[in-house]
């Protein structure tokens, strides 16, 4: 029985390329790493009967998951869902979502991770976003700073300070769900 994500990979519907990947839960984002890599996130525990929360690597053709990779090795857990991925200029990638913890380290709603795939300690989002909110969105400015997309619109500073020079739009209806 295949769940929520049914194939990977090119050729017809039904073919054998990728046909055992199967996600356990939705994905709401995918993120081309090259080499014919892509990360994926969601609200996913477990990818193709491998234990997986909300972020994994795997081959785009055959679906096979990255279980120990030189690359990307650190993207692999978090403690509740990932909304949004961004690729950085500098090869760092974003995560957006709902968790507070990132490859064991507590980091709230939004983690960056180097281009090993390791966390990067020198982001840290979790004062600008606050405890009540699941970022939806992430996009980056073309003078680096973030904006976050919550129940509102944050911008944030390279380090994922708060930007003081940014008054946040009045939003009451809801989340925001996407930035353009």
């Amino acid at each position: 029985m295949r769940k929520k994500c049914s194939r990977i990979g090119p050729g017809p519907a039904g073919g054998t390329a990728g046909s055992g990947a199967n996600f356990s839960n939705r994905v709401f984002a995918l993120l081309d790493l090259g080499g014919g890599k892509a990360l994926a996130a969601g609200d996913f525990s477990e990818y193709s009967g491998s234990a997986r929360n909300a972020l994994l690597v795997f081959d785009q053709v055959s679906g096979v998951l990255e279980t120990m990779p030189p690359v990307h090795a650190g993207l692999h857990a978090t403690n509740s869902d990932v909304n949004d991925l961004l690729a950085l200029p500098d090869g760092k990638l974003l995560a957006a979502g709902a968790f507070t913890e990132a490859n064991g380290r507590t980091r709230g709603k939004v983690a960056r991770f180097l281009p090993s795939g390791e966390f990067d300690p020198a982001f840290d989002a979790s004062a600008a976003i606050g405890s009540a909110y699941s970022v939806k969105v992430a996009q980056r400015r073309s003078d680096g700073t973030l904006l976050l997309g919550t129940q509102t619109v944050l911008r944030v500073l390279e380090n994922g300070a708060i930007d003081p020079a940014w008054t946040a739009p009045s939003n009451s209806d809801g989340s925001v769900n996407d930035l353009v």
